[in-house]
């Protein structure tokens, strides 16, 4: 009887050990940190927004003047 407890708390160690292994590789850590500040979710948005509209921006002249370029 005893060594079932000692086995399965062996075999519960090992498990649990594996799961932090893979908690460590994925920076799950990191993630629950920076979701569970609202300061931050906002400040990420904003930064990916003005992101994206220069992008837009920029593809859009570089468009604009390759096309003029050859319709001239």
């Amino acid at each position: 009887m005893f060594l079932k407890k000692e086995n399965n708390s062996k075999i519960l160690e090992k498990k649990i050990d594996w799961l932090i292994d893979i908690l460590e590789r994925s920076n799950l850590k990191e993630l629950i940190t920076i979701l569970g500040s609202k300061k931050q979710i906002i400040l990420n948005n904003i930064l990916a927004g003005i992101s994206r509209g220069v992008g837009i921006g920029i593809r859009y002249n570089y468009n604009n003047s390759v096309n003029s370029y050859f319709i001239k």
